[in-house]
């Protein structure tokens, strides 16, 4: 079947959910086996190295709430801005943290490359 805007649209709600679901192998079943995720230009070029950098994520905010503030499409690409909260692991104090991906999807529906920005520094808790 063809690749269509809402696929698109069902898949960015979908990584959007397992982010939520605080399930790193779920979220890498989103990519492309030989997909990427670079967060903040560091990748992730397999599905075990992206469900571990999921897994940072859930580890430091076990109370993870991924939220998608909008999602726009062009094409076989999309934008996510997001907000993530949660409490901090270390601190317990409530986190805050927004930002956006970028996806290049397959024409199998699933993500060839995701790049994932925020500001680092809102992460302390």
């Amino acid at each position: 079947m063809p690749l269509t805007s809402a696929k698109i649209a069902d898949l960015a709600k979908s990584y959007a959910a397992a982010w939520t679901a605080r399930d790193g192998f779920d979220i890498a079943q989103h990519f492309e086996p030989t997909g990427q995720l670079v967060v903040n230009g560091t990748p992730a070029t397999d599905p075990k190295s992206i469900a571990d950098v999921a897994q940072g994520f859930i580890t430091l905010f076990p109370d993870l709430h991924y939220m998608a503030d909008d999602t726009r499409i062009a094409g076989a690409n999309a934008l996510q801005s997001w907000t993530l909260y949660g409490h901090h692991s270390e601190t317990n104090a409530f986190t805050k943290l927004s930002g956006w991906n970028t996806f290049t999807v397959s024409d199998a529906g699933k993500i060839q490359t995701a790049h994932m920005f925020y500001d680092p520094s809102e992460m302390k808790g």
